[in-house]
């Protein structure tokens, strides 16, 4: 049979078009030639059939294109989410009776379907926190997945706190505070850790020799007048280095004698020193004048000159870098396509100048036709986009329990992560993060740039703060100056708090109502006094500021009972 292609053979026929087949076997009528033609039908494809599948999140949250096809492929990688939920594949019902897909497997686009996602729940966790020889309170917690650690507002005098572990005996495994934890496991038990302070050793202190005074043609006395006066013990810690212009506290002003008296201080509380090695001096005048005599004793203590934090770098304008690159040509080369992130191309001689688009960063290209030694060549250029880091950052509080984390945008950045103590507190668009907690000169803040090829760079921000802040208000009984129970644990898990956000200068401000009866001066000094002695033995490397006013500064109005109560009180500020 004779072929043609795109056609079938129908036969041999007498006539080119219709006609009459010819059948097997053949007998000529007659003798003479006859002509036969080969019929044919042309043969018609039938068009493949499309179908369609479409996602749906089936309770879930996010947008996914649906895909048609008609050939087997793989489903496209599902973008769903669904809190306290993972994903686990897909279904062809809602209530996954029907036929399942694993995420990204081949679907044969036999039909078109709707594809629904299928979520198991995530079990809630707990952590539950044990003082283990400890005191306070803390509530559990719960999640479900990694996420940080509440902070510790446990303590234990003559201890200090070092994390938490699964056994109260330290055996198990070690969590230090605001760690990340998986809730996504088990539940668990976390006994918090003490390690015993050690006391500082206080250097014995030398009497100063006083020469011995020999009455003239006096018998010498064997046993001394039974009035005889005593020196009194007085010890007087070497105080740590400060910084101009931290003024003298009674951090560095802190001797302490045997026996009750009056110190007297030289140079005096709130004193400025220049810098350098200088000498501090006490007087101190026992009560009883009638057994013991007034004692004089010197410290050395070294001032430094306060380094201030360098300026942050100048913001870059947020436009694109252009990137030149000369090439070797005979003639002006001729720009023939471009790489993704490529903004605009401009020719000039033998000089390519590249301008990236604004969010880009990572390697591109541009290809030209250069002439070199009279033969045309294609050229293909890298340029490499280097992804710019966030400038102008700046960190602080903006409440004694809330912070905030500023920066300037980089110009090629797509997103930004926040990471305090290592865990991600934001992932933002936006160059602003606000954390429910607060940010000190101390916490560990770092800003990641984020690019479009997955590219990241880091900075640490300066810490900032426009005034002092409130961290806590202590509230007295009248006409006193004696901090009762709930103010001493406010003041402990306040000082907890301080210590770990790395504040060092603290304010404390002592007030009173407008009563009489007493020198409102002083019972407003007592009570920055009483405040900031308790809280000191919690913080002694921190610089305390102390000012009473009276009644100058009422918090409320008015004279009702209510009013008074607010009024008694001292305020702890941090800067």
């Amino acid at each position: 049979n004779p072929t043609r292609s795109g056609y079938t053979f129908n036969g041999w026929f007498v006539a080119a078009s219709n006609g009459s087949a010819l059948t097997s076997p053949y007998s000529p009528a007659g003798t003479g030639a006859i002509t036969l033609y080969a019929q044919r039908t042309v043969i018609t494809s039938t068009p493949p059939s499309v179908y369609t599948v479409i996602f749906i999140s089936n309770g879930g949250t996010g947008l996914m294109s649906s895909i048609t096809d008609s050939v087997a492929r793989i489903l496209n990688p599902n973008e769903f989410v669904r809190q306290g939920y993972t994903f686990a594949g897909w279904n062809t019902l809602a209530n996954g009776g029907g036929t399942s897909y694993a995420n990204l497997a081949f679907y044969p686009f036999l039909s078109s379907a709707n594809l629904y996602a299928q979520w198991i729940v995530i079990p809630i966790r707990q952590a539950v926190f044990i003082a283990n020889g400890g005191t306070g309170q803390m509530s559990p917690q719960t999640g479900t997945g990694p996420v940080a650690l509440i902070p510790n507002v446990f303590s234990r005098p003559g201890f200090m706190f070092g994390g938490w572990n699964t056994n109260a005996n330290g055996s198990g495994t070690s969590y230090p505070d605001l760690a990340s934890y998986d809730f996504g496991t088990i539940n668990v038990d976390l006994y918090a850790k003490w390690t015993a302070i050690t006391p500082p050793v206080v250097p014995p202190v030398v009497p100063p020799v006083v020469p011995p005074v020999v009455p003239p043609v006096v018998p010498p006395v064997v046993n001394p007048a039974p009035n005889a006066k005593k020196i009194p013990f007085l010890t007087w810690t070497q105080p740590s280095p400060i910084t101009v212009p931290t003024p003298l506290s009674p951090l560095q002003l802190n001797a302490v004698a045997d026996v009750p008296g009056v110190y007297v201080y030289t140079p005096a509380v709130g004193s400025v020193l220049p810098t350098g090695l200088q000498k501090l001096t006490v007087v101190f005048t026992p009560r009883d004048l009638g057994q013991y005599v007034p004692i004089t004793l010197q410290v050395q203590i070294l001032v430094n000159l306060a380094i201030s934090p360098s300026a942050p770098p100048i913001t870059p304008k947020n436009e694109p870098k252009p990137i030149r690159v000369d090439v070797n040509s005979n003639l002006t080369p001729v720009l023939v396509s471009t790489g993704p992130g490529v903004a605009t191309v401009e020719i000039v001689g033998n000089q390519i100048t590249v301008v990236p688009a604004l969010s880009f960063s990572g390697t591109t290209s541009v290809v030209a036709r250069v002439l070199i030694n009279g033969e045309l060549k294609l050229v293909t250029i890298p340029v490499v986009v280097a992804l710019l880091p966030p400038v102008a950052s700046v960190s602080g509080p903006v409440t004694f329990g809330t912070g905030s984390i500023k920066w300037n945008p980089s110009r090629n950045a797509v997103r930004y992560q926040v990471k305090i103590r290592g865990v991600v507190v934001c992932v933002t668009t936006k160059p602003i993060c606000k954390v429910p907690f607060t940010v000190g000169p101390g916490t560990p803040v770092e800003i990641v740039s984020l690019g479009s090829d997955g590219a990241s760079t880091k900075v640490n921000p300066v810490y900032s703060i426009e005034k002092p802040l409130t961290a806590l208000v202590v509230y007295f009984g009248t006409d006193s100056y004696f901090l009762n129970d709930k103010a001493k644990a406010d003041l402990r898990k306040v000082a907890a708090i301080i210590k770990r956000e790395g504040f060092t200068r603290l304010i404390v401000k002592g007030h009173t109502d407008k009563r009489g009866g007493v020198d409102n001066q002083v019972l407003s000094n007592n009570r920055a006094k009483a405040t900031r002695d308790y809280i000191v033995k919690l913080l002694p490397k921190v610089d305390f500021i102390l000012s009473g006013f009276g009644p100058k500064l009422p918090k409320a109005l008015g004279i009702s009972a209510k009013a008074f109560a607010s009024n008694r009180r001292a305020e702890l500020l941090v800067w």
